[in-house]
């Protein structure tokens, strides 16, 4: 009697354990937000403040950086960039890998779900559908509550782990959207 109620609490206390969820706190007017009245206005009047800006080829273009996010060159980060052209009212999204990963023109990202349910995502540099459509997967992944490892030297290193570079990444997509429906 004594060993099956340990061996209960056992298995309770690691299953309780093993399921840390990684979804990050998000501001909820931001996630709350619908594209569809996502304007020019509102993005260049409320959202740009949330940014680094940086002005290139006499004004009309931008590079746009979230002012919250992780810097740091001690663990491997991958960051997004808002490029608008305002000219031709265009925008892409630019994925910036720090200068932790080794191999920044093309790398491999894993993913695992709560499930244990595994999947790759490769990033190659490139045009600005390969840019867009590596970061569209890890934001599919990210809204799925999934944790992220960076295959580097037949090793995976967590990546996208804390809640400031999963905040980050999950705002800087949302507004890429909703300026791209916008422009």
């Amino acid at each position: 009697m004594r060993f099956k109620l340990f061996s209960f609490v056992l298995i309770l206390l690691i299953t309780l354990g093993c399921r840390q969820e990684k979804t990050p706190e998000l501001d909820r007017d931001i996630i709350n937000l619908k594209l569809a009245n996502y304007t020019r206005n509102f993005f260049v009047f409320e959202r740009m403040r949330a940014y680094d800006k940086d002005t290139l080829e006499t004004r009309m273009k931008q590079t746009l950086r979230l002012k919250d996010r992780v810097k740091d060159c001690s663990s491997p980060i991958v960051n997004l960039c808002i490029l608008i052209d305002w000219k031709y009212s265009q925008s892409q999204i630019i994925v910036e890998p720090n200068a932790y990963i080794k191999s920044p023109k093309e790398f491999e990202i894993l993913w695992r779900d709560m499930n244990g349910v595994r999947g790759l995502i490769f990033f190659e540099e490139g045009d600005r559908k390969k840019h867009l459509e590596f970061a569209a997967q890890v934001l599919d992944q990210l809204d799925r509550g999934c944790e992220f490892y960076l295959k580097q030297d037949s090793e995976y290193i967590p990546i996208l782990a804390d809640t400031i570079s999963r905040k980050a990444f999950h705002i800087t997509m949302l507004d890429y959207y909703g300026l791209l429906k916008s422009l």
